[in-house]
């Protein structure tokens, strides 16, 4: 009956194991299994873990159950086949050796400290004294995911490489406190257990740090983009007083543009007529960068400058905005990241084209009530660098220069909607959707 008992509990408690390490990477990892097809892995991870733990066998667990784990990761999270190995040694490493590794330390001071818990612990063949070190690190993990939630996973990101620097050596030196006497002096014992719980603890207390890390860089993301807004309304501002001014003006003359195409048109001076409103039409040409293309500050001041920013670059661009766009949907800090970012990149691309070859075609309308259609045109000469579906700059310093389209990608995906790029010849085609 013993027997009974003491396998149903070494089996909860490796599948306690499985599910604490679900956990480490659920906070950072999407799943990609249904919840009944989660449930059959994790429930097979659990009965191989208990297998082979019974064993006894110090190297077939160490291998197999790195592998088992690795696997895990891989058929449950959407996960690179890098970041699987990566984040299943740090799991390892810190939550489960380094766990190890602390609590033998604590159960050699209590033998040593009250050598009668030796009975009681050995009568229950340890699984007691396993099952508060499981329960206590469940808790500890519970209390990590908030702030590992907050640490940002981006590809290029290489960041968990140096994960690995201090928790490796550290949990290598608790161990080696395996092979050694456990000292005779108390004061000794306490130093060593003390010393494996602060090794244990530090090396987790690095994901609050990159916690907290992630949420300072994102207040200062969040407020640049805010100043951005900010002088992004005020030159939309200016734009609106300048457009006021020039309608004014030309309200104020028209009377007088009247008046001369009738004195004109009864003395039969055609010609005169027609060079007075060429001249308007150039007039009403050179302001057509500064006209309202939405409601949206932010959206007007991006179309604007990249309006701006193609003449000056002598590239020959045409924008076409749907009236009465519904854009309030979308916060205005990922209207600068969604569309400025494809916006540069159009232009970047035209530059390059010879002169009389540049050309950028921009669209933006409503698909249908509910969807955003962003559509951009422009001509390229380039062959695109790919790695998989992630696209790669083509500059000479790709490293330092991307070209926008995974944050635009995200923020798509944000909004429920996808982005979807295109060559057909010399034309490069980008379709950003969105919907409510």
């Amino acid at each position: 009956m013993n027997q009974i008992i003491s396998i149903i509990i070494h089996f909860l408690l490796c599948a306690l194991e499985i599910y604490m390490f679900n956990i480490f990477l659920g906070a950072m990892f999407l799943k990609r299994l249904s919840r009944r097809q989660w449930l059959v892995c994790f429930v097979t991870a659990s009965c191989i873990q208990h297998i082979i733990n019974s064993q006894g066998i110090l190297l077939l667990n160490f291998v197999v159950i790195s592998f088992l784990y690795f696997v895990f990761s891989m058929l449950v999270f959407e996960i690179t086949v890098k970041r699987a190995f990566v984040y299943t040694a740090i799991y390892l490493i810190i939550f489960a050796c380094g766990r190890e590794a602390a609590f033998e330390m604590l159960y050699r001071l209590l033998v040593n400290t009250f050598p009668r818990m030796e009975i009681v612990i050995s009568f229950s063949d340890g699984m007691f004294f396993y099952a508060l070190e499981y329960l206590l690190s469940f808790f500890f993990i519970l209390y990590l995911r908030k702030y590992i939630k907050e640490i940002e996973i981006r590809e290029g990101n290489s960041i968990e490489w140096y994960l690995l620097i201090m928790p490796a050596p550290s949990v290598l030196i608790s161990y080696s406190f395996f092979y050694m006497d456990f000292p005779e002096e108390k004061y000794l014992q306490i130093w060593m257990c003390c010393g494996a719980f602060l090794l244990y603890f530090s090396n987790a207390v690095i994901f609050i740090i990159l916690g907290h890390f992630s949420q300072a860089m994102n207040r200062v993301k969040i407020a640049e983009l805010s100043l951005l807004k900010k002088v992004m309304e005020k030159e939309n501002f200016e734009n609106i007083t300048k457009i006021n001014n020039v309608y004014r003006k030309y309200m104020h003359d028209i009377h007088q543009y009247f008046y001369q195409f009738k004195s004109l048109a009864s003395s039969g001076e055609s010609e005169a007529i027609v060079d007075i409103i060429d001249g308007w039409e150039n007039n009403l040409k050179r302001e057509e960068s500064n006209r309202l293309y939405t409601d949206s500050a932010v959206v007007n001041s991006l179309l604007s400058g990249c309006y701006d920013n193609a003449k000056e670059k002598k590239i020959d661009i045409d924008i076409f905005v749907e009236d009465a766009l519904d854009l309030g949907f979308i916060q205005d800090v990922d209207k600068i990241s969604m569309f400025g970012n494809l916006l540069d990149n159009a232009v970047e691309a035209a530059e390059e084209c010879e002169e009389g070859s540049r050309k950028i075609n921009i669209k933006m309308f409503m698909g249908n009530k509910h969807c955003l259609v962003f559509r951009i045109e422009n001509t390229w000469t380039k062959n695109l660098c790919r790695d998989g579906e992630k696209l790669l700059s083509t500059k000479k310093d790709a490293g330092n220069h991307g070209l926008g389209i995974g944050i635009s990608r995200e923020l798509a995906e944000k909004y429920n909607g996808s982005l979807e790029l295109e060559e057909q010849g010399d034309w490069f085609i980008t379709t950003l959707m969105t919907a409510r």
